[in-house]
């Protein structure tokens, strides 16, 4: 008979625990469970100030916009555009964002009410996640239709934003569905504001090569359509 070896405990994740404890003695919205912990320490490379430093950040964001109370009706003009939405999960269990470019106009939505509207869906996705037991997401972005119109940089900015600051190693996948000639200029301006960590989880895909990454029978109807393929 072995015994099996227990792996020793982390030191960065119990000083954070330690630290953060402190503050939630006096404060309970710093009250922060261990994966979450986990998740900042490895977005700040395991340097502990760093990522103490994100946590108190992100506890006061929490605290003051509340993200998990976001409801549809605050977001109801994004959510009528039918650019983003929630289906289903990828061949590894992770929820998948749908996002169609080509229904968002850069000159016709309010960057307060899309901001809210990321944040919504992140919450919507990591809430799905549960059911499988997955922290991480999936983002398919249709650029299908993708044109000048589509060129929004100050919400990039916003969406690399949220996510790096307030949901660090949540972001599992993206997917560049289908990306025309033009989008290619659009990349290469981006491309350097995203973590270079982040950018390995981006893939440039046709439709042929999205069913490795998801079946086809959990795509959206209307995607599924335009590829010609026959969801269940």
């Amino acid at each position: 008979f072995t015994a099996m070896a227990i792996p020793a405990p982390d030191p960065g994740i119990q000083e954070l625990r330690e630290r953060i404890a402190v503050l939630a003695s006096a404060d309970e919205s710093f009250s922060m469970d261990e994966e979450t912990l986990r998740r900042f320490l490895v977005a700040k490379k395991g340097n502990v100030d760093d990522a103490f430093v994100a946590l108190q950040k992100f506890a006061q964001w929490r605290k003051e916009t509340r993200p998990e109370s976001i409801t549809e009706e605050e977001v109801k003009n994004e959510v009528a555009t039918g650019k983003a939405y929630l289906n289903g999960f990828d061949r590894e269990k992770r929820p998948v964002v749908y996002v169609f470019a080509g229904r968002h106009n850069k000159d016709e939505r309010d960057i307060d009410e899309i901001t809210k509207f990321i944040v919504f869906m992140v919450e919507s996705a990591i809430a799905a996640g549960k059911e499988t037991g997955a922290e991480k997401m999936v983002v398919v972005f249709d650029l299908s239709e993708f044109g000048m119109a589509c060129m929004d940089y100050q919400v990039v900015k916003r969406i690399m934003y949220v996510l790096a600051h307030f949901y660090p190693e949540r972001m599992g996948l993206m997917l560049l569905l289908d990306a025309p000639m033009v989008f290619g200029a659009f990349w290469e301006i981006i491309k350097p504001w995203i973590d270079p960590v982040t950018v390995e989880k981006i893939k440039l895909v046709d439709s042929e090569q999205l069913e490795n990454y998801i079946d086809p029978a959990s795509l959206p109807k209307e995607l599924a359509d335009s590829i010609e393929v026959a969801p269940s």
